[in-house]
């Protein structure tokens, strides 16, 4: 199973969006979302799975911010959810 960080891609380029949370124009709130969180480029993402796959891996989690998020999950998995909110809301 892969579990994706921030992967920089056209996803959200790609995107509609009908509301932005944080004021400012679509374009700003992309290159926010960005420069934020899709730190992993879509080679180095790739070359993580294939390595997770010739080593016969249960879980790719590809950048960091995945793996923070799955720690979280892991240690709280009660108090998670409510943790994650409050740090979003910041």
């Amino acid at each position: 199973m892969v579990h994706p960080g921030g992967v920089k891609t056209n996803i959200i380029r790609n995107a509609r969006f009908y509301k932005s949370f944080h004021g400012g124009s679509r374009e700003e709130n992309i290159d926010n979302f960005d420069e934020k969180f899709a730190r992993t480029s879509p080679s180095k993402a790739a070359a993580r799975i294939i390595a997770g796959i010739k080593n016969d891996q249960p879980r790719i989690i590809i950048g960091r911010d995945a793996w923070l998020m799955d720690r979280i999950i892991r240690t709280f998995p009660v108090g998670a959810q409510s943790f994650l909110r409050r740090m979003a809301g910041r």
